[in-house]
């Protein structure tokens, strides 16, 4: 849904980080099967509690690299999916919800 905004779809991603909390404590495999992150191969996905250190300590030791992080912010787009006119027919789709049929009545 929000790919094809910009014209790639979830196999031209290459590689799917979990970084902070998510990558802390979340199974990669079990969020998958729920649907919370993108079923992908598994080489391609990275959950890992220590991203967040590894950049913070990375930009408070390189000049260059917190010039090109200040240069990236400028370019993040906010989006937010409860406004996006498919979200709710893809996130319904992405439910395992079946119909419930009527049960008879016992008399």
């Amino acid at each position: 849904m929000v790919f094809s905004s910009y014209g790639i779809d979830f196999d031209d991603i290459d590689v799917f980080y979990l970084a902070g909390g998510f990558g802390r404590h979340l199974s990669v495999e079990a969020s998958k099967r729920i649907g919370l992150v993108p079923s992908l191969d598994s080489g391609k996905d990275r959950a890992s509690r220590q991203y967040c250190d590894r950049g913070a300590t990375l930009l408070l030791l390189s000049i260059t690299k917190r010039r090109e992080l200040e240069e990236l912010v400028k370019k993040v787009q906010h989006c937010r999916l409860e406004t996006h006119p498919s979200f709710f027919d893809f996130f319904r789709g992405g439910l395992p919800v079946q119909p419930v049929e009527p049960m008879p009545c016992a008399r």
